[in-house]
């Protein structure tokens, strides 16, 4: 074999065992850099963390299951997406509200992929209004002010909407073609 083959057949051996060195020590150690990511479960195993938003675990965040009998909400205005009358999928315009006491509506139910524009006022308070899930964050809203928020859905499925403590829903219906 020549001199050169065999050196980087050496240099690839080498490395092999000290990444697996590496990851070896790392899933055993609470100090390594790996166990902010994993946690060793019994039996040595390791297990990757629960994802979390805000100290929240995600699954608390979206579910993909829907309402039976979901329909979509009543909407203020309603027009095509687009040019294509082929295309089912509407741009739909809702008001909500922010209160301290809760979400007016509680709950809104959209079509996916429909482009829905959201009248956001903040009636008591500054809000800002996120969808943790779909990783959608609105800046605040100043008290008695009103934004309009423009977002499409492209997952179907029950979403957590949130500002400050405040929680309610986002029901997403599956696009029917």
């Amino acid at each position: 074999m020549e001199p050169n083959k065999r050196n980087i057949i050496i240099g690839a051996v080498i490395a092999v065992i000290v990444v697996v060195g590496l990851a070896w020590w790392g899933f055993g150690s609470d100090t390594s850099p790996l166990s902010s990511l994993l946690k060793t479960g019994g039996g040595g195993k390791a297990t990757v963390a629960e994802p979390t938003y805000n100290g929240v675990p995600v699954k608390d965040l979206y579910n993909p299951t829907i309402p039976k009998n979901a329909v979509v909400s009543e909407s203020k205005a309603v027009a095509p997406a687009g040019p294509d009358p082929i295309l089912t999928n509407k741009s739909r315009t809702y008001d909500l509200k922010a209160t301290k006491s809760g979400f007016s509506p509680n709950s809104l139910t959209v079509g996916e992929f429909d482009t829905v524009q959201l009248d956001f006022t903040a009636v008591d308070n500054n809000y800002s209004l996120t969808i943790p899930y779909l990783g959608i964050n609105f800046a605040a809203t100043a008290k008695g002010e009103t934004k309009r928020l423009v977002f499409t859905p492209t997952l179907s499925g029950t979403f957590t909407i949130e500002a400050g403590s405040i929680k309610g829903s986002l029901i997403v219906i599956p696009y029917k073609k």
